[in-house]
């Protein structure tokens, strides 16, 4: 998908838990995904996971 018309949405709390598996599952539909949450290492772990489908993720 063209990143000009990509659909993008902000997830809160993506490190762990819900706001996880909802980041994943928008990567996976094409979604660009926003990841933000309180911890580096669980929003790293994340970004490696994210990377190939697009998406960036922010830390504290």
């Amino acid at each position: 998908m063209d990143i000009e018309t990509q659909d993008t949405v902000v997830v809160s709390g993506a490190g762990t838990g819900i706001g996880r598996a909802a980041a994943q599952r928008l990567a996976a539909a094409g979604f660009g995904v926003i990841a933000v949450g309180r911890r580096r290492q669980p929003l790293d772990q994340l970004a490696t996971e994210l990377g190939p489908q697009g998406g960036v993720v922010l830390g504290r």
